[in-house]
């Protein structure tokens, strides 16, 4: 699979990292949840249902999400077969700006990062995806450290 290298620019240049990537068709393939998926949905049930479009407990229904079987019966019954990417980017402080308040620079380090997740039905949708967030994110903190 060869990935698009304006998108591999454009996640470098927003250092975006990609953690997992999870083709959910290959996922819910087997009667048994991979162990790496289970234990990410067991630390982030709330952001992956919200990226696979979940967003409240009534999406979700009936299901009780709390064992691998009940899991992939909900991904079953629901036909996620797109792709679900989790990405880190890392925390920017000390902004600085100039007389005019437009940004200059500000400093980052991966010893402080926040983990996403975003679903498409192609890994180059979910990583579009992953690169809008970052942009809109990366916006609202420079918003916030203008008034800051």
């Amino acid at each position: 699979m060869k990935i698009n290298s304006e998108v591999m620019e454009q996640l470098f240049d927003a250092s975006i990292r990609i953690e997992h990537v999870f083709h959910m068709q290959l996922v819910t393939a087997c009667d048994s949840l991979p162990n790496a998926f289970w234990e990410e949905f067991d630390d982030n049930h709330t952001e992956i249902l919200e990226a696979l479009g979940f967003g409240g407990k009534e999406s979700v229904g009936n299901y009780l999400l709390k064992s691998k079987g009940n899991l992939l019966d909900f991904l079953h019954d629901h036909k996620k077969h797109g792709v679900l990417i989790q990405f880190s980017t890392p925390i920017r402080d000390r902004f600085r700006f100039n007389d005019q308040g437009e940004f200059l620079s500000c400093s980052c380090s991966w010893s402080a990062y926040m983990s996403h997740f975003s679903y498409g039905q192609t890994l180059d949708e979910a990583l579009r995806k992953a690169i809008a967030y970052q942009e809109e994110h990366f916006e609202q903190c420079i918003a916030e450290a203008k008034q800051g």
